[in-house]
């Protein structure tokens, strides 16, 4: 877990804290304190986007303190970190396990259920899930609703185009024919990156390499929808909200449109976006 460098002073200074004293909780035998350091210390390596230690972490406290097996939230924060090292089956139950737990559910989690489902290519799943979330009162007062619903018009999208409920992702056979683009022009590229999609609808980067094509030969429309779905399957990716804030931008896309995605892409960060705008 090399993340020494990446590290600010206040940062190095918290690891150092946090790992001191969840070695001595657990040498003196004070399992539940030692326990909620694991957790704590699992929350602040999700924070570095430490994906995988993060997850080691959440697994250690629930060894130490068994209660936290029962804790929703911190299968929450399981989730996250496993749907962002791809581990989208994993990460769906993870959030399976949180709503049974909860009493209450909140709906977001089922949004996150559905975005982990959509990236399995349970399209019918996801479609169910991602209504189902959106239509709970509750969810307007979280502050990723705009993220969630453009996660719900990809899904939309993507449920119409592949025409089923449930897709087989054949992801080596896509970046096969992707590659076999490169070299290509425009016009007999775009065909290839289209069959590219048909055999795995839910990766990003060839979506993005089609929206690129389709943009180079004026199909405003055609653009804007590839570079929407790369976006929303990008898992935050500010470059890919970029590109497509712009081209809708030049386009002259509706506005309820254009503030969708300014909105959505600010869940991720509207100071990095600024960055990237000024590059």
């Amino acid at each position: 877990m090399a993340i020494r460098n990446s590290l600010s002073d206040h940062e190095k200074v918290m690891l150092y804290e946090i790992v001191r004293d969840l070695t001595t909780f657990a040498i003196e035998g004070k399992q539940n304190r030692a326990g909620r350091l694991a957790y704590n210390f699992g929350e602040f390596l999700t924070f570095l986007n430490q994906h995988r230690p993060a997850i080691k972490m959440f697994r250690l406290a629930c060894e130490l303190d068994p209660d936290y097996a029962t804790k929703g939230y911190l299968f929450e924060q399981a989730g996250g970190n496993l749907f962002r090292k791809g581990r989208y089956t994993a990460a769906s139950f993870a959030y399976v396990r949180v709503l049974r737990m909860e009493r209450v559910r909140n709906p977001s989690v089922f949004l996150l259920f559905a975005e982990s489902q959509l990236m399995r290519g349970r399209t019918g799943s996801a479609f169910f899930w991602s209504e189902v979330g959106l239509a709970s009162k509750a969810i307007s007062d979280d502050e990723r609703l705009p993220a969630f619903m453009a996660l719900n018009h990809a899904v939309k999208i993507l449920r119409f185009q592949t025409g089923s409920t449930r897709v087989h992702r054949k992801t080596l056979a896509a970046r096969e024919l992707t590659e076999s683009s490169m070299s290509m022009s425009d016009e007999n590229a775009i065909g290839v990156l289209e069959k590219a999609v048909t055999l795995d609808p839910m990766d990003c980067e060839i979506w993005f390499l089609l929206g690129q094509r389709l943009n180079e030969m004026g199909e405003r429309e055609k653009t804007v929808r590839a570079l929407f779905l790369s976006s929303v399957l990008s898992n935050g990716n500010l470059d890919n909200w970029l590109n497509l804030i712009l081209v809708a931008f030049t386009s002259r896309v509706s506005p309820n449109h254009l503030a969708l995605f300014l909105s959505a892409a600010g869940v991720y960060g509207y100071d990095h976006l600024a960055e990237l705008a000024r590059e």
